[in-house]
């Protein structure tokens, strides 16, 4: 499972893609205690009790790319806030990369 990015996602390299592919599959994940990660205080982001944390998402230039195994043109590590932990942990991943670029479809 994956999702395609219609908006502009620009690489660590400072290249842009529009259309990209991207995907947990693969990749180290791990919902943690969000303590275990940063200690409470009133300036700290997360306000939830856990966090999702790890290797992140893999970004290909498209899905073909992904499906043909050619390698990721680069990634994002995670450190996503869990306010909800009845969904599975990639839905959970999927819906947070929904809020950070508009335009999706799932794949």
């Amino acid at each position: 499972m994956g999702l395609l990015v219609n908006d502009t996602i620009t690489l660590k390299n400072g290249q842009t893609v529009t259309g990209a592919y991207v995907s947990f599959a693969g990749k180290h994940i791990n919902m943690i205690p969000r303590d275990s990660f940063v200690p409470p205080s009133r300036h700290n982001p997360f306000n939830t009790k856990w966090v999702i944390t790890g290797t992140g998402y893999g970004v290909w230039a498209n899905k073909q790319a992904a499906d043909s195994g050619q390698p990721q043109i680069g990634y994002f590590p995670c450190n996503i806030p869990v306010s909800d932990t009845s969904k599975p942990i990639h839905e959970m991943c999927y819906d947070y990369i929904k809020t950070i670029y508009k335009n999706t479809s799932d794949c």
